[in-house]
């Protein structure tokens, strides 16, 4: 029993971790979606003959307005991809905490049970 019990409680601490990291990746996500949220709407602002730059390593080269929109239009379609995945698996990470908490009470009870049974049978 105690076995079982100290193996649900790893399970259990190994999910908080996994579900930690999750939310981090789910956070940077976020920035990312606000940052390109941010490049698209000042973007919107330009000409068609205003010049846009892309930054490759160290130099800047020169991109066709039309061409970097599409390209922010595309990542922010990627990042909003990536944060509904992030949430679904966060969404099932917590189910599945819930899940072996619920095991871990009821093992706990079970316990108490037992051993205030053991207790009444004493002399």
């Amino acid at each position: 029993m105690q076995a079982q019990f100290e193996q649900e409680l790893s399970k259990l601490r190994t999910l908080q971790e996994e579900h930690n990291k999750l939310a981090v990746n789910r956070s940077k996500f976020d920035a990312q979606m606000n940052e390109n949220k941010m490049v698209q709407s000042e973007m919107a602002l330009l000409k068609s003959e205003d010049t846009v730059y892309k930054l490759v390593g160290p130099v800047l080269v020169k991109q066709e307005l039309g061409e970097a929109k599409q390209n922010v239009a595309k990542r922010l379609e990627f990042i909003g991809a990536e944060l509904k995945r992030h949430e679904k698996l966060i969404a099932d990470s917590e189910s599945k905490q819930k899940a072996i908490n619920d095991k871990l009470m009821e093992m706990q009870e079970k316990a108490q049970k037992e051993a205030n049974a053991a207790q009444q049978q004493e002399p």
